[in-house]
């Protein structure tokens, strides 16, 4: 008896460099061995059912790019409601429209930027999350951000916010100066 104790061997692991599938075949008819398992099968299987994972992937990006807009231009439009009068009283000073619209609509931009760098670390604590309640017992799995997939995420939170803003400058424009100040708050 040695330091593990009474022990037998059940299985064996194969490094084959001709034909794997004639291999396995000839060791499914011995009597010895009850079954043989391929490597390169089992990662074509996990592949397969894996394959349809990536236009998943693609959906969530272009359901979540959608409602980044939605909230973008939301919150753009609640600022200015708000902050009508004071867009009137910024008018009536004699800025020029292209200015107004600068004063205004660079907020929106600066604010999207800012919200990049505090959703990237949130995201990964989310990502951490989510990944670790659907681990599966037979497959592991890397999880990880590679840094690489940050700047697209930057730029495209940065492109939602000018396109927001793009929009945006017509409602600056429609703000009338005199309707505004002589609202009552």
């Amino acid at each position: 008896m040695d330091a593990f104790g009474d022990w037998e061997a059940n299985t064996a692991l194969l490094i084959v460099d001709g034909d794997a599938d004639a291999i396995a075949e000839q060791l499914t008819d011995l009597t010895e061995i009850t079954s043989v398992s391929q490597l390169s099968a089992a990662k074509e299987t996990v592949d397969s059912a894996l394959s349809c994972l990536n236009y998943i992937i693609w959906l969530i990006v272009l359901f979540f790019g959608a409602l980044a807009f939605i909230v973008i231009f939301n919150l753009t439009n609640i600022n200015l409601a708000e902050r009508s009068r004071e867009i009137a009283t910024v008018q009536v000073l004699g800025f020029y429209p292209k200015e107004t619209e600068s004063y205004v609509l660079s907020e929106n931009l600066l604010l999207s930027i800012l919200a990049s760098f505090i959703g990237i670390p949130l995201g990964m604590v989310f990502h951490r999350a989510v990944m670790s309640m659907i681990l599966i017992d037979s497959l592991a799995v890397d999880i990880h951000v590679e840094k690489v997939s940050f700047l697209p995420s930057i730029i495209c939170t940065i492109a939602f916010a000018i396109i927001v803003d793009v929009f945006m400058k017509r409602q600056v424009d429609k703000i009338k100066m005199a309707e505004s100040l002589k609202a009552v708050e």
